[in-house]
């Protein structure tokens, strides 16, 4: 008869061994996965209540303390709309070219919203950056050209390219929507003083006095 085979002293011990170190390394990755969306939410929620924190900065002109909080939600999300439209706001009130970065950046996440666009807009006017401001207000003359802020960005941009006419035209139609409106009465100010019109001169100096009025 053949002699019996003696299992290895130690072997099923070993088994077990390597089952639980399998078990607790599933384990410890399905803990990690589990924290990972919450520990994103707690991300999301820290930066938006920084970036609102920055907002009432730029509000009160505090603009260093305002991109200090702004900068730090954005280390947090770079990809959080409230926050890149934050950054650019705060850029752009201290005439910096980076503002152009943020705001193209809030586009691309696909929720920029038609006052992002006007700001945008104004921006690059100023900047005479008129391909950009082009992009743009011709968005807001599909998607919302009936507001007077769309109507008074386009008339600004129209004035700036030499398109008299059409600026006339879109500043009185953006006055003519909301008179109490400061910066429409002053866009339409700008523009009739540069109308060959005969009563031109007083209707602009008219336009003045009532964006004062209203400053």
């Amino acid at each position: 008869a053949r002699p019996k085979t003696v299992p290895p002293v130690g072997r099923r011990p070993a088994r077990r061994w390597q089952v639980w170190l399998a078990a607790t390394v599933i384990l410890v990755l399905a803990a990690a996965l589990a924290a990972r969306p919450a520990y994103r939410a707690v991300e999301l929620f820290r930066a938006r209540s920084l970036s609102s924190a920055a907002e009432g900065c730029l509000k009160l002109g505090k603009y260093d303390e305002g991109m200090q909080k702004a900068q730090a939600a954005y280390r947090l999300r770079a990809d959080d709309p409230q926050t890149l439209r934050v950054v650019a706001r705060l850029h752009a009130a201290q005439a910096h070219r980076e503002a152009l970065t943020y705001w193209q950046n809030l586009l691309s996440t696909g929720n920029a919203t038609a006052t992002d666009r006007r700001d945008l807009a104004d921006f690059a006017i100023q900047r005479r950056l008129f391909d950009t401001a082009n992009e743009q207000v011709d968005w807001l003359m599909a998607h919302d050209a009936e507001t007077a802020d769309s109507r008074r960005v386009a008339a600004e941009l129209a004035y700036h390219k030499g398109d008299m006419e059409k600026a006339e035209d879109l500043a009185r139609k953006a006055v003519a929507k909301d008179a109490s409106s400061r910066a429409g009465q002053l866009v339409l100010a700008t523009v009739l003083l540069r109308s060959p019109k005969s009563g031109a001169p007083a209707e602009a100096q008219n336009a003045f006095d009532v964006s004062q009025a209203l400053s």
